[in-house]
């Protein structure tokens, strides 16, 4: 085996043993990390299987284990941390790096079918795959196998965030008492997580950062600082400050303005950021980077803080299609008409990118809304959530910060698999939870007249598509966060001409991480022929 890691100042590679371990687990109310983690992984490789082993922990972490006979490797279940493979010759490559790999490689070709969904999602590619045909993904909740004898590999879910479509038949006060007891346990792992250090919580003001902050009430945790990012007079900013007073908080605003995202254009390490976050699977997050600058910069944030997001809300009903709720997606075409309109815009895709993209959907567990829910669940959380949404944490990596994920808690993940569509819906069960036992007494207003104004374009096709393509441009002049000033006007303009009306900034980092892969694996071609000539 070839194992390829990087430094990482947060959360470093550990190795011990034949093991390889990086994040942290929670196992029976004990936090393990670095040597601890890998004592108590080899001792319960002495029991059980890995998978089960997998299976029994909860947390943020990447492992490697080598046997005499076999080599196993896994992330947990929202891949925190990601990992790559390769296969050449009977030899396992395995990195935290897909750059790493494609050096270490002797030949990287281009998956044209990978190319084809990153021009149509601009976000991410499906599955295992990356922009390289021989670099793998480790998927979220998903081990491989490596047998060295046969050199065979084999790739397995351990953990599924969809579940089977079956629910609780509870009356909605049933549901609210069960999760009740399902968020305590959440916020037990949380206390054990931060370890007395301090909660730095980016705070929207919406539902799911208002949870991060009722975890903290709940178990008392009184070393918390919160902070929000975007422009001075944006209505979305006046009510996190509000929160954050109620709960007694100190909280920073992180102004956002034209200037912050053209100052980073030529930031050496905002390009190197920009070019190696992606990993050939997914274009980068960028939204929170400046503030995280910024908090960093200016020592906003105590020595000893974690960063603490509302990623990810899916979990809780976010994202949810309302064609779940209103109408019956009972057969396989609507499940996966309605995947590809929501994540490709269309319902057409490239005929070998739809061979691929089908084989993602079980046509035998989508007979009701609740079955094709949880498919549809399944593949926004490993596809979108995981590798984009989630890409933030790469982010505070990069500036040195540890990060938690509460929201995505296994406990609180399995307990929504059994929570109905309906209580998903605008996040109704959360809803009804804060009310209950932690309602600050107001809340965000739920239309404007420019809300209502736009759900009547987008309610009319030919309007939608004129107004949204001409708002594409306007964007870059008044958007809440100025982040499409990132790139020059001439250079964001012609490619929202170019693209669709549902354009946005990701497509121009998707279409650039594009161009240098073609031009890194045509670098790679010319040295091979250069190096076989020599030979000759």
């Amino acid at each position: 085996m070839k194992l390829l890691l990087t430094n990482r100042s947060t959360y470093p590679f550990t190795k011990e043993n034949g093991v390889s371990f990086c994040g942290y687990f929670i196992f029976n109310g004990h936090k393990y990390t670095s040597n601890a983690a890998i004592t108590h992984i080899s001792d319960r490789l002495t029991q059980k299987s890995f998978d089960e082993v997998l299976k029994e922990i909860d947390g943020l972490y990447s492992l490697v284990v080598e046997t005499d006979n076999k080599i196993f490797a896994a992330v947990d279940h929202v891949s925190s941390f990601p990992m790559f493979y390769a296969v050449e010759g009977s030899q396992l490559i395995l990195s935290d790096n897909a750059y790493s790999i494609f050096d270490a490689l002797t030949t990287d070709t281009a998956d044209e079918i990978s190319f084809d969904e990153f021009k149509l999602s601009g976000v991410y590619i499906s599955g295992r795959h990356t922009l390289c045909n021989e670099i793998k993904l480790i998927q979220s909740g998903e081990y491989i196998e490596f047998d060295k004898a046969s050199s065979t590999l084999k790739t397995e879910f351990y953990y599924l965030h969809g579940g089977d479509g079956t629910c609780h038949d509870w009356s909605d006060e049933k549901f609210v008492d069960e999760f009740s007891k399902v968020f305590d346990k959440a916020c037990e792992n949380l206390r054990t997580a931060l370890a007395g250090r301090t909660a730095a919580v980016e705070l929207s003001g919406g539902y799911d950062s208002r949870e991060i902050l009722a975890m903290l009430k709940r178990i008392g945790h009184e070393k918390v600082v919160c902070f929000t990012f975007g422009t001075k007079g944006h209505l979305d900013y006046s009510y996190p400050k509000r929160i954050a007073e109620y709960y007694g908080h100190p909280w920073h605003f992180v102004e956002y303005t034209p200037s912050t995202w053209k100052k980073l254009r030529k930031d050496p390490d905002f390009i190197e950021y920009i070019k190696t976050r992606g990993y050939m699977s997914a274009v980068p997050e960028i939204q929170d980077y400046a503030a995280i600058k910024y908090v960093s910069e200016n020592n906003l944030l105590p020595n000893d803080s974690v960063i603490i997001t509302g990623n990810t809300g899916m979990i809780a009903g976010g994202r949810l299609d309302k064609a779940l709720i209103t109408q019956e997606i009972d057969d396989f075409k609507k499940l996966t008409d309605l995947v590809k309109t929501n994540y490709y815009n269309r319902t057409e895709l490239p005929e070998r990118l739809e061979e691929r993209f089908s084989g993602f959907f079980d046509k035998n567990a989508c007979r009701n809304s609740e079955e094709s829910g949880a498919q549809y669940h399944q593949y926004n959380m490993i596809e979108r959530q995981c590798k984009f949404c989630l890409n933030s944490q790469r982010m505070f990596e990069f500036f040195g910060y540890e990060a938690l994920l509460p929201i995505c808690d296994a406990n609180l993940t399995e307990f929504y698999k059994k929570v109905p569509l309906r209580l998903k819906a605008g996040k109704l069960l959360l809803h009804k939870y804060l009310i209950r036992y932690d309602d600050i007494g107001f809340s965000k207003s739920a239309s404007t007249i420019y809300s209502r104004v736009g759900s009547a374009i987008r309610g009319t096709t030919l309007l939608r598509k004129i107004v949204r393509k001409a708002s594409k441009i306007t964007k870059y002049f008044r958007s809440s966060n100025r982040i499409e000033r990132i790139f020059p006007f001439f250079k964001y303009t012609r490619h929202a001409l170019k693209s669709s009306e549902f354009f946005t900034i990701n497509y121009i980092f998707a279409h650039d991480m594009m161009q240098d892969t073609r031009k890194r694996i045509a670098q790679k071609q010319k040295q091979v022929s250069a190096q076989s000539i020599s030979v000759d």
